[in-house]
């Protein structure tokens, strides 16, 4: 029971990831370095209970100029461009949705993987604009 408890928690939990619908992102850097450009990035969504496998691309390409303005700033926000290659995950986690972010960005990948737990804020409204905007496929185990 307690289980199922906390499994619902973390289903309401993650579906209410938050759109867009400004150029600023909360809880972002205190200093912003924006890197202006042309990004490919791709999200993977994969586990939980159902053994989901979701993936998301967008080419910022094929966004209007006001959208890929919110998506320099989004992917500024995060600071995946600054680090690489990052993993924070729990360990012994079950049940639990990871995500795998991939940027390229001029020639270069940088990833980042967490979960449901490690998932910082900067990249939920990531995962929320790439959700709504990228083009995406769903796979169940």
């Amino acid at each position: 029971m307690r289980s199922t408890i906390i499994v619902l928690l973390l289903t309401a939990f993650l579906f209410a990831i938050p759109s867009v619908e400004s150029k600023s992102c909360p809880g972002g850097p205190k200093t912003k370095k924006t890197h202006g450009g042309v990004y490919g990035i791709t999200i993977t969504k994969s586990g939980g209970i159902a053994g989901i496998n979701e993936t998301f691309t967008l080419d910022s390409n094929k966004l209007a100029k006001p959208l890929k303005g919110d998506l320099q700033s989004l992917v500024s926000n995060t600071g995946i461009l600054d680090v690489g290659s990052v993993t924070k995950t729990q360990p012994n986690a079950a049940d639990l949705f990871f995500y795998e972010f991939k940027v390229d960005y001029k020639g270069k990948l940088h990833s980042a993987t967490y979960d449901d737990m490690t998932l910082p804020e900067q990249y939920r409204t990531l995962l929320g604009f790439v959700t709504k905007h990228g083009l995406g496929t769903k796979q169940r185990f």
